[in-house]
């Protein structure tokens, strides 16, 4: 799986992808059952904007659906590619953990706290760094992924903290209808390989979905960061320090009115880094990332139009990071270690008020068990550091939906959170939706948004290196967005919006100058600012997406442009037919030079991807072949500040081979 057997695969692709137009032309590609034309996507159900299902063009939000078949065409291998391809958005990776930009703000090391992730509804940021992992240590693997909602914007109103730049939700396939059973596995750059095993059992109770996946990967061989350039770092070289390994399983049961889910995950990564001052090119760095939980859910529609759903779960998620460092000349080995669990509980109710009013009210409840955070050192008997705690938060939201006329409604709605550490935070969000004719839509919405300070930004202070701030205060969105959407044909569709974001109190690192020690305050206020196009074709067989993106997020104070941040996005997305059996997908990618925490300047990102895959099944398999990064560009990604490097070199040219088979009984 060397560098020439990379070349040649992705020049065949390239050669596949090149011939596709020629090929499609000659031969009537027909259409594939599983893609539905521009028109039907506008009416697609869509539930995470508003807690009930509705069509995307009615949400008081902007949307974008992924759905699954889209995941294959472009051979997406992780979340953080599917959602790098989104209009708006994009991801930087730092050899660790990948971190979701959206609306011209993305803080170097965040873990992701602006953006709440969801499984089936079910919340999967955890309850001590409030990060949503979305890298290879997101437990649920794609495959099993039926389509993705995302929802830019405040979503305070009906989720809470987290929801403060929007909310990604991922919806997984259900049971099937016939007992299946289906088996994948694949191959790729620097010795990746992975494997899944999924049975659907449509005769356990209401339907059963068992599946479990492994994965591992080398990494990159030699990574060189010139910043430890010394004969007494290797030469800046990092080897054999970057591989990747997890574990998933997920399970889905239905009966009746209930439905219990349960995934668990664990994530072993190498850190090439030195991260936290840690020894270079030592290979005891790594990362350990572990999360489950299990979900019963209720749902019953009534007569009367009423919907009630409700849902009781358990939550847990432990971290361990493990580092090496150099101390007086003595190698020491510190350890990070985090551990938490959590129960809570969520009751929604939606139900019509006469013909024009659609109200949804609901609670959440969700008490911390445990919150713990600890730091080992391999040279003492006891933690360096030790902060145990429980916590709790109560919520109680109302939305309401108005029809005043045929072409024109209003969505209002406000959450209350009620938290035992800090108190009080209240979430509104008001839209208007207008439709002037069938084939256009008119929105407006305004809504504030809250994150509360995490508990590692609240109470972590080992003494060494960070002190604690039990004073932080929750930072704070008000945005404003305007959108218009406009079918030309049913085969042809452009979109507009803009947006204006204020941000008050926002958590960030700081040095205290008293005693060198990093704290987290409520720092600066911020404005961001930005509009974004997008136009989708369809043609017999054929679709492509294009979408360009201007954001700027500027400090309040200083006026300096957010770090981290690009000014411009550009993004183009076809799939082309190749005859009635094979198609290919085509990425192009565009960011514009980003700038680090400390003003150097990233060039710009350019990144060509290409996947052949078939249309229908061949001699009952699937099959698909991708290469990324065809044209082997040099990309560097901004990182944190608790890393010696400024930017990180991502990977070069790539592969992957994959074949999927699936056993049915009917």
């Amino acid at each position: 799986m060397g560098a020439s057997m990379t070349v040649r695969i992705c020049a065949l692709l390239l050669a596949l992808g090149l011939a596709a137009p020629m090929v499609a032309g000659q031969q009537d590609a027909g259409g594939d059952l599983k893609e539905l034309n521009l028109e039907q996507l506008m009416n697609v159900q869509f539930y995470t904007a508003s807690k009930r299902a509705q069509n995307a063009s009615d949400t008081p939000a902007s949307v974008t659906v992924v759905t699954a078949e889209e995941i294959r065409t472009f051979g997406y291998r992780t979340l953080p590619e599917v959602l790098d391809g989104v209009r708006g958005l994009w991801v930087n990776y730092d050899r660790s953990y990948s971190y979701l930009g959206v609306r011209g703000f993305s803080r170097p090391g965040d873990y992701n706290t602006r953006i709440l992730l969801l499984v089936n509804g079910h919340r999967l940021n955890d309850d001590i760094e409030d990060g949503g992992l979305i890298g290879s240590e997101f437990p649920l693997d794609l495959d099993l992924i039926e389509r993705i909602e995302i929802v830019r914007g405040p979503s305070s109103s009906l989720y809470g903290t987290n929801a403060f730049f929007g909310v990604v939700n991922i919806l997984t396939r259900k049971a099937p209808i016939a007992t299946k059973v289906e088996v994948s596995s694949d191959v790729g750059s620097n010795y990746a390989r992975r494997g899944r095993v999924t049975v659907g059992l449509p005769q356990l109770l209401n339907g059963a979905l068992f599946s479990a996946s492994l994965y591992q990967a080398d990494g990159v061989e030699s990574l060189y960061f010139p910043e430890f350039d010394s004969p007494q770092t290797n030469g800046g070289i990092a080897h054999a320090t970057d591989g990747d390994r997890y574990g998933s399983a997920f399970a889905l049961v239905q009966w009746k009115h209930f439905e219990l889910q349960a995934l668990a995950g664990s994530r072993r990564k190498r850190v090439p880094t030195a991260a936290y001052g840690s020894i270079f090119n030592d290979p005891a760095n790594r990362a350990i990332d572990s999360r489950g939980f299990v979900d019963l859910g209720y749902k019953r529609h009534f007569v009367s139009g009423m919907q009630l759903t409700a849902r009781w779960y358990y939550d847990a998620y432990a971290y361990h990071g493990i580092y090496g460092f150099d101390t007086w000349g003595e190698r020491v080995v510190g350890r990070n270690d985090t551990r938490e669990d959590w129960v809570g509980s969520e009751f929604n109710l939606s139900r019509p008020l006469g013909s024009r009013n659609i109200l949804t009210a609901g609670s959440e409840f969700r008490y911390n068990l445990r919150q713990i955070q600890q730091v080992h050192a391999s040279i003492l008997p006891e933690p360096i550091f030790d902060d145990r705690r429980t916590s709790s938060v109560f919520a109680v939201y109302a939305q309401d939906e108005i029809t005043l006329t045929s072409r024109l409604s209003l969505n209002g709605g406000v959450r209350l959170d009620r938290y035992s550490t800090f108190g009080t935070a209240a979430s509104p969000r008001i839209a208007a939706i207008y439709h002037p004719d069938a084939k256009t839509t008119l929105k407006y919405m305004f809504g504030r948004a809250f994150r509360a300070p995490s508990a590692s930004e609240e109470f972590y202070g080992d003494g060494v290196t960070s002190e604690a701030n039990p004073l932080l205060r929750p930072e704070t969105i008000l945005s404003h967005n305007v959108g218009v959407e406009r079918a030309l044909t049913p085969e042809l569709r452009v979109s507009a919006e803009a947006f204006l974001n204020d941000m008050d109190d926002l958590i960030d690192g700081t040095v205290d100058r008293a005693n060198g020690l990093l704290q987290y305050v409520n720092a600066h206020s911020y404005r961001g600012k930005g509009m974004n196009f997008g136009m989708e074709a369809q043609r017999h067989g054929w679709r492509g997406e294009l979408s360009y993106t201007l954001q700027k997020s500027d400090d309040e104070q200083t006026h300096q442009r957010l770090a981290n941040a690009p000014l411009h996005l550009a993004k183009l997305k076809m799939q082309v037919p190749m005859g009635s059996t094979f198609r290919s997908g085509i990425e192009l990618r565009y960011l514009s030079p980003q700038y680090t925490y400390l003003g150097y300047r990233i060039p710009e990102r350019l990144i060509a991807n290409i996947t052949v895959s078939n249309r229908k099944p061949l001699l009952g398999f699937d099959i698909s072949a991708s290469c990324y990064n065809l044209f082997d560009r040099s990309n560097y990604d901004p990182v944190a500040p608790y890393l010696r490097q400024q930017r990180i070199l991502q990977d070069g040219r790539g592969f992957r081979i994959k074949i999927m088979r699936s056993f049915s009984k009917d």
